[in-house]
């Protein structure tokens, strides 16, 4: 839940930036493409995301080789707010939710 959170309120200060720093707009595109990039690159073959607590020991990023559901949905996060995000990325992200929901709505957060 803090995760989401937090990831809501930085999409939202991000799409102000944006709106302020509309002359060095071209710069936000390149970080907006290298992220999206990092997305598509370390997207599982299940269709969602994971990344290990290990990055935090080795200052990088540390693959967790399975999905998670909240990391996920930071990915997909992510990914929908930059209107030249793969459709089909976003759609493999969606399909690994569905497939991981519990009959009572909600994931299991292994990691």
């Amino acid at each position: 839940m803090v995760w989401t959170l937090g990831c809501e309120l930085y999409l939202r200060n991000m799409r102000g930036a944006l709106r302020i720093a509309s002359g060095r707009l071209q710069h936000v595109s390149d970080i907006h493409h290298e992220g999206i990039n990092f997305l598509q690159s370390t997207q599982n073959m299940d269709g969602g995301w994971g990344e290990s607590c290990e990055s935090y020991d080795h200052q990088k990023y540390t693959p967790l080789y399975y999905s998670t559901p909240s990391q996920t949905a930071w990915g997909l996060l992510g990914l929908m707010s930059c209107p030249k995000s793969s459709p089909e990325l976003i759609e493999r992200g969606i399909q690994f939710l569905i497939k991981t929901q519990n009959q009572d709505g909600s994931w299991d957060e292994p990691e």
